[in-house]
């Protein structure tokens, strides 16, 4: 597999997982919203919260021609001038699937192509009056038909491999972005007036990422920030988990080393980052007392990612001279 090739399907990969975080994020802090039982000044910090989890929080404060939660929703969705709307992401998804057709399978391509041209297709007017839950369904279910033809249709050959590497780098990352916010707001909410807020923000939090039955089946009722990170950090076998990602990720790069020449020697740095990643989120996982060193954590932790993901491409996608 050439690198130019590598390097398209990783991020397809890549793109249509963050297309599908961003709908399930945007979803249920909508509801979240409209549901909040707390102070008016709480509620409005849901929206706060998503764009910062997001990292657009600068960046749609100078947008003055957007304002309102219409406004802020079309610019997480349909904005073309936001380089990281769901829009955007799944225009260069479409451009990267369509780079590489006579490698992916045919109904691989025409998913994602009518998904965007069904989400092209829709204006401010139209987008304000359909049910926010039925339209970031929607997006969630085109996203899960992606991955459902990747792994039902897709050769296990290098090109597979490639695409859910870029969709568990893209999904832990994203963890471990909503996790610092978890952990953020809940320190706020313990030393606030009202501790309650602080039992409703983990569970919200647990649905951001649809894990809240899998956490109940695992710690019932008990709902402890302690419980909530080491669920979310290090189970291994709730697939939103940030070890489960890195597990699968050993598991994609273990793979393309032993069956492509070419790889043995690429996926070695990758591969061994990924085995330290891992290391550290056990060790870590012995102390969960304090919520400040978690936070310091999760800062290096994503840096550490960051380094991953300029790993993946000095190893993989840099063209031979």
């Amino acid at each position: 597999m050439m690198s130019r090739t590598a390097e398209t399907i990783y991020w397809l990969g890549r793109y249509m997982e963050r297309i599908e975080n961003h709908a399930r994020l945007i979803n249920t802090c909508f509801h979240d919203y409209h549901e909040w039982s707390g102070c008016e000044t709480e509620r409005r910090l849901h929206w706060q919260q998503l764009l910062h989890i997001l990292g657009e929080t600068d960046a749609y404060v100078e947008r003055s021609d957007l304002s309102g939660e219409q406004g802020l929703l079309y610019y997480l969705t349909l904005d073309d001038k936001q380089p990281n709307s769901i829009l955007n992401c799944l225009s260069k998804a479409r451009q990267n699937a369509r780079s590489i057709r006579e490698r992916i399978p045919d109904f691989l391509w025409e998913s994602v192509n009518e998904t965007y041209h069904w989400l092209k297709g829709q204006d401010p007017i139209s987008f304000s009056t359909v049910p926010p839950y039925l339209f970031y369904q929607h997006i969630k279910e085109k996203a899960a038909l992606f991955f459902g033809i990747v792994d039902s249709s897709m050769l296990r050959q290098s090109e597979w491999h490639m695409l859910h590497c870029g969709r568990y780098v893209e999904r832990a990352e994203n963890m471990v972005r909503i996790l610092r916010l978890i952990v953020d707001q809940y320190q706020k909410k313990v030393q606030s007036t009202n501790p309650s807020a602080s039992y409703q923000y983990l569970i919200t939090g647990l649905r951001a990422v649809d894990g809240l039955e899998g956490f109940r089946k695992f710690h019932a009722a008990d709902m402890s920030m302690a419980n909530v990170f080491c669920f979310l950090m290090i189970n291994e076998i709730f697939p939103r988990s940030v070890l489960f990602s890195l597990l699968l990720l050993e598991q994609h790069l273990t793979i393309m080393k032993m069956s492509e020449k070419d790889f043995e020697t690429s996926a070695s740095k990758p591969f061994r980052m990924v085995k330290k990643l891992q290391g550290s989120l056990l060790d870590f996982s012995d102390d969960l007392t304090d919520t400040s060193q978690m936070e310091a954590f999760l800062q290096n932790l994503l840096i550490s990612y960051n380094q991953l993901g300029r790993e993946f491409s000095k190893s993989f996608f840099c063209e031979e001279v």
